[in-house]
């Protein structure tokens, strides 16, 4: 009986709430959802369990935590999710994590997600690389070849993305040919984006990279594209 009556009383509440005009809806929700983080480590079960129920992948069952208004109700839930994409930096691992979170926040997400951070590079491209990689001599990774070019053209589907920041392995680039980096078509895809602004490259200490020549070659584009849309 009790849970009944808990049943009745969010039901009127949210009657209550949806009669409130929009104008005051809109207000409680930014009251109601401020600036945070979304990470992987208290999430993983739901980024492993995507592939399961792609069908559901339109954005508006992203588990968020810690915002209890998303739970009250659909009708609050559908009409602050946008706002929790936008307030929300969302830290991931790696370029394969990205692509199925990007899968998983469907066209609501990418649409109105404006903070991303992870590092460029591949799990499973690795995992590849070392399988076929020759049996005698040195040999280190390369780049991603296998989910650059997809993670890439997710990435500009979120049109809201204003703030990118990517971890890059300095040994990796010191390894690399600048001829073979610059070649790369999923850097370039990344070149290609204009409309951030707050766009970082770091190492994957979380400190600058020694080569400043790539930062500056990566960033170059986004900036001449930025200016010449201004």
């Amino acid at each position: 009986m009790f849970n009944l009556r808990q049943r009745q009383a969010a039901l009127q509440s949210c009657a209550l709430f949806a009669r409130l005009p929009i104008e005051i809806r809109d207000r409680i929700y930014c009251f109601a959802i401020p600036a945070g983080t979304w990470t992987r480590a208290t999430n993983t079960s739901f980024l492993q369990n995507i592939a399961e129920g792609l069908d559901t992948c339109s954005g508006a069952y992203f588990p968020f935590t810690g915002i209890p208004i998303l739970q009250t109700c659909w009708q609050a839930r559908s009409e602050a999710l946008s706002l929790a994409y936008r307030n929300t930096k969302f830290c991931l691992d790696d370029i394969d994590e990205a692509i199925q979170f990007l899968v998983a926040i469907g066209s609501v997400g990418r649409c109105n997600v404006r903070a991303l951070q992870f590092s460029w590079i591949s799990r499973s491209d690795q995992n590849y690389q070392w399988e076929t990689a020759p049996i005698h001599g040195e040999f280190y990774p390369t780049l991603p070849v296998l989910h650059g070019e997809e993670c890439a053209e997710l990435l500009k589907q979120c049109v809201s993305l204003s703030s990118l920041h990517l971890k890059f392995d300095d040994f990796t680039l010191t390894n690399e040919p600048s001829g073979a980096v610059k070649l790369n078509p999923s850097l370039m895809l990344l070149r290609s984006m204009h409309k951030l602004q707050d766009f970082q490259v770091i190492g994957m200490d979380d400190e600058p990279l020694e080569q400043k020549w790539f930062v500056e070659w990566l960033r170059g584009q986004i900036l001449i594209l930025q200016s010449t849309a201004s």
